[in-house]
């Protein structure tokens, strides 16, 4: 199975790098967008700890949290990967990390073929609403997350609209996480839609985490949608909400206390965000040397058995 690994990044690049040596295998192929905003960043120092995917690097734009630019990269991940093709591709940041092994990884999407793993959270859809059908002037630019005074106008104006009845759509947002593992038929027709997500999305807050769920909701893909009514599990991801940090902005950053719980996640929870080395550096090391030295075992388990194999067929011929 091809997968194609979608990666967003704008700082954390010692996780990034570790990130991309937990994903190299033949069968990946990785595509990164870095924030034009990132300083630091060094393409060559990643491009070396590859040695079986292939990377392509995006040409690098400004993105604002919140902010369409945030949709505008990931749909040109998509495309970029479209491009060579795939079985399943999935949006990540810099700073998640995978908690299963490539093979078990590839194992779980061969076995679920045909599913969309595209997440939902029920309690938000009214907050969904407030973000998309009323137009939010101020979030495409650098002053909105450095000045409150840019927050409260941007808010004051979404009320304003809400007040006086002025929605830009009827539409009903769903909302949940931003990330997701989307098959390459499902990938087509979110791309068939780019114009009227740009039409209908820009001058948004947090419409990252609205609409491919719009979307495919009112789409034939609704159907494929695999575990999306349980709560945190419908992207294969585990992101924690209930310990949320930045008033539910931002989900929890995982820390060492979290290890036992992370490495003891079920089959179908593959990646989880998110990790900052800045916080807690001990926990992205460990995390990548458990999942590395799996990887390392399974290489070393299939070349055993492949040695054996041989053996036994010289036996017999």
């Amino acid at each position: 199975m091809e997968h194609a690994y979608l990666i967003l990044a704008h700082h954390n690049f010692d996780t990034l790098a570790m990130l991309f040596r937990l994903l190299d295998a033949p069968n990946n192929n990785l595509y990164l967008h870095v924030d034009a905003k990132a300083k630091d960043f060094n393409e060559e120092d990643l491009r070396s700890v590859l040695k079986f995917s292939k990377l392509t690097m995006l040409p690098r734009q400004v993105v604002y949290w919140g902010g369409y630019s945030q949709i505008e990269a990931t749909l040109n991940l998509v495309e970029y990967a479209l491009k060579d093709g795939f079985d399943y591709c999935h949006s990540i940041t810099g700073v998640d990390l995978p908690l299963k092994t490539q093979s078990e990884i590839d194992r779980f999407f061969t076995e679920h073929a045909g599913y969309e793993f595209i997440n939902f959270r029920p309690e938000r859809y009214d907050y969904a609403e407030y973000k998309c059908a009323y137009y939010h002037p101020f979030v495409e630019t650098k002053y909105n997350r450095k000045y409150k005074f840019v927050r409260l106008a941007d808010h004051a104006v979404a009320m304003l609209q809400k007040t006086l009845g002025l929605k830009r759509s009827d539409t009903k947002f769903y909302q949940g996480s931003a990330y997701f593992s989307i098959s390459e038929d499902c990938a087509k027709y979110v791309i068939s839609k780019k114009d009227e997500i740009r039409k209908n999305y820009r001058y948004t807050v947090g419409a990252d985490e609205a609409y491919l769920q719009t979307i495919i909701m009112s789409s034939p893909f609704k159907d494929k949608l695999y575990r999306f009514e349980e709560k945190y599990y419908g992207n294969a991801m585990l992101v924690d909400w209930d310990r949320s940090e930045n008033r539910n902005n931002s989900p929890h950053t995982f820390r060492i206390s979290d290890y036992d719980s992370l490495v003891g996640v079920d089959e179908g929870i593959l990646f989880a965000r998110k990790f900052d080395e800045n916080i807690d550096s001990e926990i992205v090391h460990k995390m990548f040397h458990y999942v590395n030295e799996k990887q390392i075992n399974e290489a070393n388990d299939n070349r055993t058995h492949a040695l054996k194999e041989h053996s036994d067929q010289a036996v017999v011929d």
